[in-house]
């Protein structure tokens, strides 16, 4: 060209300009094209630029859900960031330490977010969701959930039982929902609900009570006893005698 030159770009998500070179930051991910036209003296050409693909960075938490013992059951989530998303060529970057993490409802589940980050405590039975937040170099401000479910292994209580022949005793469940009782030559033999009352009118020496709750089973192990029982005998003497004697059998 011959003396100075004017410039004027144009490109995807409104990229303009009139400087030899431009910079524009992208607001969503794709592959964006750009041209310049460039004028000198009486004279003008239009350049098409090669594209250059810009990437939405992630952040992912793994595992991507988990389950954990309501009690003080924990479990480690680590937070993974990912420039420029998984189809690029970057690796995934360990961010859990520069995460911020909260729990959608504590008294059920509790997330620390500050000396060990992402341990997740179960406290009571039920669902709740884990998000880890983190802003990348770029100002990108990211999220991501995972939903945590805290159970609680299924129990019979007392896990031993004595029985009295024909005395009812009766036994608890915990750790399920809609429990179903189970209890072999007992009256009843079977029942539902979170206490179960039943007996044994023969004796069978040692037996087992079940309870199960969905794909889960619980026992509690039975003795059977015999009543009580007391008797006397006495041998006859003659009047005046001070050797009488009763005893206990």
């Amino acid at each position: 060209g011959i003396g100075t030159y004017g410039y004027s770009w144009s490109g995807a998500d409104g990229l303009s300009g009139t400087d030899s070179s431009v910079s524009r930051t992208y607001g969503s991910p794709g592959s964006k094209s750009a041209s310049v036209n460039v004028t000198s003296g009486g004279q003008q050409v239009t350049q098409a630029c090669g594209n250059v693909e810009v990437f939405q960075p992630t952040l992912a938490i793994v595992p991507p859900s988990a389950a954990v013992q309501a009690g003080g059951g924990t479990v480690q989530l680590v937070a993974r960031y990912d420039a420029d998303g998984p189809s690029g060529p970057s690796e995934e970057q360990t961010v859990t330490s520069d995460s911020q993490w909260s729990s959608s409802d504590s008294a059920k589940a509790s997330v620390n977010n500050t000396s060990q980050k992402g341990l997740v405590t179960g406290n009571v039975v039920g669902s709740v969701t884990v998000t880890a937040s983190y802003t990348d170099q770029y100002g990108n401000a990211l999220s991501a959930g995972a939903p945590i479910t805290v159970t609680q292994t299924l129990a019979c209580s007392p896990s031993t039982q004595v029985a009295i022949l024909n005395s009812p005793f009766s036994l608890q469940a915990s750790g399920g929902t809609n429990y179903q009782w189970s209890a072999p030559n007992g009256t009843p033999a079977s029942g539902s609900g979170l206490n179960f009352t039943t007996l044994y009118d023969d004796f069978y020496d040692d037996t087992t009570v079940t309870v199960t709750s969905g794909s889960e089973t619980a026992s509690c192990a039975v003795t059977d006893l015999l009543p009580l029982q007391a008797g006397c005998d006495a041998r006859s003497s003659p009047v005046g005698s001070t050797n009488q004697k009763w005893s206990a059998l």
